[in-house]
């Protein structure tokens, strides 16, 4: 199961603990979506998956492959 979450200057700390928390309950493949190269190279430093917005990755993600 794969879950995308879109992160924010506001929720970003939040997103993440939630990330994480997805990861406790066995969802191996968290993804954070966001504009921000800095917001997504900190979900990166976290162990996730960054996507950019609008990105033919994004598009993947999106159709559940």
């Amino acid at each position: 199961m794969s879950k995308y979450l879109a992160v924010t200057d506001n929720s970003c700390i939040a997103i993440m603990l939630m990330g994480m928390a997805l990861n406790a309950q066995g969802i191996a493949n968290v993804a954070f979506v966001d504009i921000s190269d800095n917001r997504l190279e900190l979900a990166c430093s976290f162990g996730f998956k960054a996507v950019a917005s609008g990105s033919d990755d994004m598009r993947e993600w999106h159709r559940g492959a």
